[in-house]
């Protein structure tokens, strides 16, 4: 185009622009600026700024006065009806503790008793006191009626043409951060997807702690359109799933789903449906269900049921706070009075949250090697653990590292040695070790009997290293729990005290409080082996493995057998060729795992720890088994046979 005709154009709009302005000054009695203000952001349509211009004038009329001093008046606005709804409420810095969302295909295509079912959802949604809302099928009309009868919220609307999603966030405990709408593509209906980034907060307080990251959808209806409606779906769960660090995502509507194409778009890890989790109550499952609802009719006998509108969750591993979902139920299951309709042809769904923080110990016996970290990491985010303290992590140094959304840190000994032995290198203790060991020695000399002689060289050298080492506190088995502890003193006390019915009574309960730790113990070790084979931790686990099938050490160990060797040397011989044997379970031992787990046994297989051989044997995931026979320990020793090739032997 000529210059000339650029230049003329120009004129031409800002003498159209101009008279605008003009007119809109006449008309409100106020200057050009403001009238350029109201234009701009209403596309220069007069006929819209004036009537912005007298609704904001109009609300402006009802005023709050606060009072500073004698001299000076500060004049707040706000809109009445506003005003009335926030005087109800009481102000406290306190963050929330709990929330609820809801989210309600309110049917606003349907003209029969629209105004009057319109009423009645906002009469609901005040009542349930919801502080998120997502609502569906939604016109213009409706929009308008519904901020006339619900102010203290702020209304998002995904559209404003034919109908449309809005998400309602309360004012006083939703604080919002921005918007997105993100059409879809493959859409046969307009469709979109509405997100909302906002954080929960209470009224005059400060921005909560809770990130949430709220979609808001209406996908691709009626049968025809599975193949639309999974993919809709499938980028809706991408959006979970790559939501920001630390944000919890909400995602739900109007999603026509049915399970099968639930299971075709994949529901990513971490995901859960609302109903599912709060425990799939049936009463709570149909949300379409014209066999009660009667806005619909449907000739015949068969009235269809289906579960259209749904609630999805990801909760990150990294979030400060978790929102855990306490109560899904339905609403909008009367009818409107003074009609035959109810509020909507669909229930209305309500999820009532709990913000908090989950923190946990957890003793993991050994974090040296970086394999066991992801299936650690694994675990916590499936229990939605936010920071959790762990025990004999066996790291030395400090340090940290991050795996699986956790980050892990750790302050330990400069090296793996213990106490002893670390004082035993420092010369100085050495040497005052070696001077007073020989001073004491010196005095034996003197000493005719050997007996005598042995045993004061014993308790003099033992004395010794007590004063310059230190002594480290005796160690008791691992599986005796300090409640068993506390009954063996107990017991101790009172048989000292000759009173034998407290005494037989607490022997009693020590008795079988050792048999429940023994077997705690024994599940432990046999889900030890699980996590280190699920780790692919093969030595670990094989050493686990050897623990769980052994029984306990004998305090009388000088048993000689027929050819002069110690007992105790024959099971030590027998240890060392351990790690080459090829393990398979005797039937004969069924009485032995009798009162294993009623889950069936996972067959897990060992790789060969020497390269030479394979070990196999089918493992339950929770053992509860006593003390082994002799004749069944005889039978395992039968079924231990030396393997020199690569044969391996399947799980039964």
């Amino acid at each position: 185009m000529h210059r000339g005709a650029h230049s003329w154009l120009h004129r031409k709009h800002s003498y159209a622009c101009q008279k605008l302005v003009e007119q809109f000054a006449e008309l409100t009695n106020t200057d050009e600026a403001l009238a350029q203000f109201y234009l701009q952001d209403r596309d220069w349509n007069l006929e819209r700024s004036v009537n912005a211009f007298f609704e904001a004038k109009k609300e402006e009329d009802e005023m709050k006065a606060l009072q500073v001093d004698e001299e000076s008046e500060i004049m707040v606005t706000f809109n009445s009806k506003l005003v009335s709804v926030m005087e109800k409420g009481v102000l406290t810095e306190e963050a929330p503790k709990n929330f609820c969302f809801l989210t309600w295909n309110i049917d606003g295509l349907d003209e029969k008793n629209l105004k009057k079912r319109t009423k009645a959802v906002a009469k609901i949604i005040e009542r349930e006191k919801a502080d998120i809302v997502f609502l569906q099928e939604v016109i213009a009309n409706t929009l308008t009626y519904l901020e006339q009868l619900l102010p203290q919220f702020l209304f998002l609307a995904g559209d404003t043409e034919d109908y449309f999603i809005v998400t309602l966030l309360r004012r006083t405990t939703v604080y919002f951060d921005g918007q997105t709408v993100v059409p879809f593509a493959n859409t046969c209906m307009g469709r979109n997807l509405l997100c909302v980034e906002n954080k929960l907060f209470l009224a005059q307080a400060h921005i909560g702690d809770l990130k949430l990251h709220l979609l808001n959808s209406h996908l691709e209806s009626t049968g025809e359109f599975a193949k639309q409606r999974v993919e809709q779906l499938r980028t809706g769960f991408t959006k979970m799933k790559d939501g920001p660090a630390g944000v919890t995502t909400l995602f739900g509507g109007d999603l026509n789903l049915r399970d099968k194409e639930v299971v075709a778009a994949g529901m990513p890890q971490g995901v859960v449906d609302l109903w599912e989790a709060c425990g799939q109550r049936p009463e709570c499952k149909w949300t379409w269900d014209t066999a009660r609802n009667s806005n619909k009719e449907f000739p015949g006998r068969f009235k269809p049921r289906l579960r259209f509108d749904r609630v999805y969750q990801h909760t990150p591993s990294s979030s400060t706070l978790s929102a855990v979902p306490l109560h899904f139920g339905l609403v909008g299951l009367q009818k409107v009075i003074n009609t035959q309709s109810f509020p909507s042809d669909h229930w209305g769904i309500i999820v009532h949250f709990e913000m908090v923080l989950r923190v946990g110990s957890w003793n993991v016996l050994s974090l040296s090697d970086d394999r066991r970290l992801p299936l650690l990491s694994g675990e916590l985010s499936r229990l939605r653990v936010d920071i959790v303290g762990l025990s004999e992590m066996r790291r030395p140094g400090s340090g940290e590292t991050s795996s699986g959304g956790y980050t892990y840190y750790w302050s330990g000994m400069s090296n793996g040695h213990r106490e002893p032995y670390t004082k035993l290198k420092d010369l100085t203790c050495a040497h005052e070790y070696a001077v007073v060991v020989s001073n004491r020695i010196n005095v034996l000399g003197a000493l005719e009997d050997n007996v005598e002689l042995w045993d004061t060289f014993k308790r003099e050298t033992l004395q010794t290293a007590k004063e310059c080492i230190g002594e480290r506190p005796r160690s008791r088995r691992g599986f005796v729990a300090t409640e068993t502890l506390e009954n063996i003193e107990e017991s101790r006390t009172a048989r000292h005290a000759r009173n034998q019915d407290q005494y037989g009574s607490l022997s009693r309960r020590t008795r079988t409080l050792l048999r429940k730790d023994k077997e705690r113990y024994v599940r432990n070790l046999a889900e030890d082996v699980e996590g280190h084979l699920n780790a692919n931790a093969l030595r670990p686990a094989y050493r686990a493995l050897k623990k769980l099938r052994s029984k306990s050490p004998s305090r009388a160990s000088a048993i000689r057998a027929a050819d002069e060797r110690l007992v105790s040397d024959m099971e030590g011989n027998g240890s060392i060729h351990g790690e080459c044997i090829l393990l398979s379970a005797p039937h004969s031992l069924s009485g032995w795992t009798s009162q294993s787990s009623c889950r069936p046994p996972a067959a897990r297989t060992l790789s060969s720890l020497t390269g030479t051989a394979s070990v196999a044997m089918p493992l339950a995931s929770r053992l509860f088994c006593p003390q082994p026979s002799a004749a069944a320990l005889g039978c395992l020793s039968d079924g231990l046979k030396l393997a020199r090739g690569p044969p391996l032997l399947e799980a039964q």
